[in-house]
């Protein structure tokens, strides 16, 4: 099995010792190894939407700046949460698979510590940014309502049922790429610290 190798990204998070990770599987772990790698490149996709998300942000809140960039802001934001959610999924599967290796319970115990942070990504990818959400007669739309130059993107919710029912939610999409750049380089020192416990 070829070892994979650092990849070099336009991004400014790099994923130093997930790549030393993958870098050690050998050929025990081919039927998984895709996973890890599909993990790696799209966060270095994700990571991508925010630098633009970034600069974009900067030429919206300059002084002389005459053109709206909030759609552009807007989308790149959406596309990281589209991107960070598969790299999790992949995440998720790769560490299933290590689960059976794990018999100190480390894996597991990592995922809890972490589970209210990657939870609220994955919650905004699969219902601020997919939405409208129906349930019976109910449908709950979100809808964008401001940013600033810290990266906060407010959005409304509010459903078909009762227009009373309506809330001011804040996301920052910045802040929700370095969790995840931090998760995964944490997760890899676990899955290093598994393998270790397996020779």
């Amino acid at each position: 099995m070829t070892a994979a190798k650092e990849l070099k990204s336009l991004g400014k998070r790099r994923l130093v010792q997930y790549s030393a990770f993958l870098s050690s599987l050998d050929s025990r772990y081919k039927q998984v190894f895709h996973l890890g790698t599909t993990t790696q490149r799209y966060f270095y996709l994700a990571e991508l939407q925010i630098i633009t998300f970034e600069d974009d942000i900067n030429v919206c809140f300059r002084a002389d700046n005459a053109i709206d960039y909030t759609e552009v802001c807007y989308s790149s934001a959406y596309g990281f949460y589209t991107l960070i959610r598969t790299t999790l999924e992949a995440s998720k599967k790769f560490t299933q698979e290590f689960e059976a290796l794990d018999k100190a319970g480390k894996l597991r115990e990592y995922k809890k510590r972490n589970f209210g942070g990657i939870k609220s990504i994955v919650d905004i990818a699969n219902d601020i940014v997919k939405h409208p959400l129906a349930s019976g007669d109910k449908v709950v739309f979100y809808e964008l309502g401001g940013l600033d130059s810290w990266g906060n993107i407010d959005i409304y919710r509010w459903s078909t049922v009762d227009p009373a029912d309506l809330k001011l939610l804040q996301i920052n999409p910045i802040k929700d790429c370095d969790f995840v750049f931090q998760y995964l380089e944490g997760l890899a020192a676990v899955y290093l610290e598994v393998m270790a416990d397996n020779r």
